[in-house]
């Protein structure tokens, strides 16, 4: 018996087979939906973070595990001729390797998408590189290292000298999101 033998499946290949079937085309049918449709795909069944964080038994991870089971389950009975029982632990042990696989591409996903939050206050007092050259009490550009990456922000001179492009200047103060630099004497 193998798999293109439809007609000769007993009842635990036609278990295997529908489960397989049905996880595939729901599984396929949420990535062509959240690939094309600009909806939040997180769709956790239950969700204890209030950051928005990851739960392991999401709608995509059960997918996944159903996917590796009925497969798995199919591939054990039609084509390596395994009984009920091999079949079944080869099953359960491929959804599970299937679902923590799906858990930990989440993860590592959710990880790239991690925008830290700093507050600009905390820049008061470090010595970062004027971009441009800004004229007194003018706004001009600084290159700062925020949110471990370089990132050119607008600043604001705070006295009465003209500081260079590529100048060292100390930031001052941050008053409603707004930077206010000196140049270092």
């Amino acid at each position: 018996m193998t798999f293109f033998d439809h007609a000769n499946w007993a009842l635990g290949e036609l278990i295997y087979f529908f489960i397989a079937t049905i996880s595939t085309t729901l599984f396929l049918l949420k990535l062509a939906i959240f690939s094309f449709a600009d909806i939040n795909s997180d769709s956790d069944i239950s969700s204890d973070s209030d950051d928005g964080g990851f739960t392991f038994f999401s709608l995509q991870s059960l997918l996944a595990f159903f996917m590796g089971f009925g497969w798995i389950g199919l591939a054990g009975r039609t084509e390596w001729q395994c009984g009920s029982i091999c079949s079944f632990m080869l099953a359960f042990a491929a959804g599970s390797s299937c679902l923590f696989l799906s858990v930990l591409l989440m993860f590592v996903v959710k990880k790239l998408n991690y925008t830290p939050k700093r507050d600009l206050s905390e820049l008061i007092g470090e010595s970062v590189s004027s971009y441009v050259q800004i004229a007194p009490h003018a706004t001009g550009r600084i290159l700062v290292n925020f949110c471990g990456k370089s990132t050119i922000i607008p600043a604001i001179n705070d006295s009465d000298d003209h500081i260079k492009a590529f100048e060292t200047v100390t930031i001052v103060d941050v008053k409603r999101d707004t930077i206010y630099v000196r140049r270092n004497i």
